[in-house]
């Protein structure tokens, strides 16, 4: 059976739950657990006790027995582990850790031992502060993992909707650790494809419809993960009006990304090639008024530049891609 693992807050002062690690790469990147954190100790106790058993040879404490406790030893570290039914059905602990120091008093399992001996083991077990933090790592967990599950379904219909001209629907439930009967929101998956000059052009038409007015935090986040890990770069995003609440969102698909389609089809999941960073803006060169340049500059003033972009005029604009927009106003005025 698989051991919901955890790492109470006397081991070391840290009070977050050590988790299974999931092959999930978040998007909007999640604060770290313990679990996952880089230390020998926590490691070991993680390949101990995530595989639930199988061919690990365990070692107890001596003379505990309420609770009892499993040594954990990697190089000089040395902790305490227990899967008593006093931290909960299927789950395991890793409560306090230390130092080898044979033959002095110093030496964490002499220590530990005669604490609870002597104090009792409450002091190491889950605390009310660690259930909560439990409760809350379970959440973004699952919201992390639900907006790669939307990723995945997006690159899905959008494969489909690239071989056919009709619209692919996607029903999207919110996050939720029982079965969810109402959708959170509606998704439909459009490509327009168009030959000129013999290079193949495609537009991706993404309508978004919310089916659940008080979760819009939600429809957000799923509508950005799908949208940057698409296009990541903000200006080649277009946002057109659509019936009722329906946003309609369009870009042009790169070949890059159809390929990630058909490959992430094929997969059955997300391919590793997935972008992992978030939105970013293009840096182009605009045109503005000279006169509204020289104190933007100095100040760090926004200007608009003819295009009726607002920007920060804070880099050397020689050698980037100019705005076309811009360029073409600029050639009107001349």
């Amino acid at each position: 059976m698989l051991l919901n693992n955890g790492i109470s807050s006397s081991f070391e002062n840290y009070c977050r739950r050590a988790r299974k690690t999931v092959r999930l790469h978040s998007c909007w990147n999640p604060p770290p657990t313990v679990g996952k954190a880089d230390h020998p100790l926590v490691r070991s106790f993680s390949a101990a006790f995530e595989s639930g058993g199988s061919g690990v040879r365990r070692e107890s404490i001596s003379g505990l027995t309420e609770p009892y406790w499993w040594k954990q030893k990697v190089s000089r570290w040395r902790g305490a582990a227990t899967d008593a039914e006093s931290v909960g059905d299927g789950e395991v602990w890793l409560c306090a850790g230390g130092l080898r120091a044979a033959g002095d008093d110093r030496d964490f399992y002499r220590s530990f031992t005669h604490q609870v001996s002597v104090n009792g083991a409450s002091r190491f077990l889950p605390s009310e502060s660690d259930r909560r933090l439990q409760s809350i790592e379970e959440k973004l967990t699952r919201k992390e993992a639900w907006s790669r599950q939307v990723q995945l379904a997006a690159l899905v219909c959008l494969d489909r909707a690239y071989g056919q001209e009709s619209p692919v629907p996607l029903h999207v439930p919110a996050p939720s650790p029982t079965t969810v009967e109402t959708p959170l929101m509606h998704l439909e998956f459009t490509v327009a494809r168009e030959s000129i000059d013999g290079e193949e052009l495609a537009e991706l038409l993404l309508s978004v419809s919310s089916q659940d007015p008080s979760k819009p935090c939600l429809v957000e986040d799923a509508v950005g993960s799908i949208r940057e890990m698409v296009e990541p770069v903000v200006e080649r995003w277009q946002l057109l009006p659509g019936p009722g609440n329906m946003l309609v969102w369009s870009t042009i698909l790169s070949a890059d990304v159809i390929a990630t389609a058909k490959r992430a089809v094929e997969l059955g999941e997300l391919p590793e090639t997935v972008a992992e960073s978030g939105f970013r803006f293009a840096v182009r060169a605009h045109y503005a008024r000279a006169h509204s340049l020289v104190d933007a500059t100095v100040e760090g003033d926004p200007v608009r530049g003819l295009c009726g972009t607002w920007f920060v005029p804070t880099a050397d604009p020689s050698g980037r891609e100019v705005c076309p927009v811009c360029a073409g106003r600029y050639e009107d005025l001349e």
